[in-house]
């Protein structure tokens, strides 16, 4: 499996960072290009703790690191883990159900909605 398509980012995404926790698989990743983005120290914690722990603490010789949100779990673009390629992949191997569960919920809320906007009789958009 490759990592998430573009797609799929630009539905999820929320930002960048210079560190953060790929909520996917528990790696801390960090980046090293610009070290003054980092608070004095903060960047050689990162650093010892990727010499105690090198699977979990992945550096990067990048300004910053994409981020997307999904499922709850803040995720790292790039990360090995591929949380957020699986969640896709899902989604597109079930794309009629899902598509199927969103009409069936649209069609509810839009029932709900006609319901109560006849229980107030109607809403005068000059008022």
């Amino acid at each position: 499996m490759s990592e998430i398509s573009e797609h799929f980012y630009k539905a999820f995404q929320y930002g960048g960072t210079t560190s953060a926790l790929c909520e996917g698989c528990g790696k801390v990743h960090f980046c090293t290009h610009d070290e003054g983005c980092y608070e004095p120290g903060e960047l050689e914690v990162l650093r010892i703790r990727q010499e105690e722990d090198p699977g979990k603490y992945i550096e990067h010789d990048y300004s910053s690191l994409d981020m997307y949100w999904v499922n709850g779990k803040q995720c790292v673009v790039g990360c090995s883990c591929l949380y957020g390629a699986n969640v896709e992949a899902w989604i597109w191997q079930n794309r009629k159900e899902v598509i199927d569960y969103y009409k069936s919920r649209m069609a509810e809320n839009k029932a709900v909605a006609d319901a109560e906007l006849e229980t107030l009789g109607g809403i005068d958009s000059e008022d």
